[in-house]
């Protein structure tokens, strides 16, 4: 399930949208000019794809990055009711990510008697 709002697509509005997805990954590096075509494409072939899924199935972006562009996105839209879930989404994943370090921790502790040096 994707937890972000849905909004219409209007391609031709998003290319001049500053805070459109695209456009954000385009100026932090993250994806290339053929790489947001390709994921277009992607979604052309299916619709109820969003962008950010599309970059994610396609393996050009990794989750946690589209995540986090889309809460920078939210704020500098002044969405504040879905901020907060945004927001919620962000920490709850931060959780499972610390309990999944501190499970491999754990467990190369049982493995070889020693903590396992893995920063996050």
């Amino acid at each position: 399930m994707w937890p972000f709002a849905k909004r219409e697509r209007n391609r031709v509005e998003a290319q001049r949208d500053a805070t459109s997805l695209g456009n954000m990954l385009l100026e932090v590096g993250q994806i290339s000019p053929e790489q947001l075509v390709d994921a277009l494409k992607f979604q052309d072939e299916n619709p109820d794809v969003m962008l950010g899924e599309a970059l994610i199935r396609l393996d050009i972006v990794e989750r946690g990055i589209v995540e986090q562009l889309l809460i920078m996105q939210q704020a500098k839209r002044g969405g504040r009711r879905q901020m907060a879930e945004v927001i919620e989404l962000a920490a709850a994943g931060t959780r499972k990510l610390a309990s999944a370090h501190e499970e491999l921790r754990t467990a190369a502790l049982r493995l070889n008697g020693k903590p396992a040096k893995v920063g996050l």
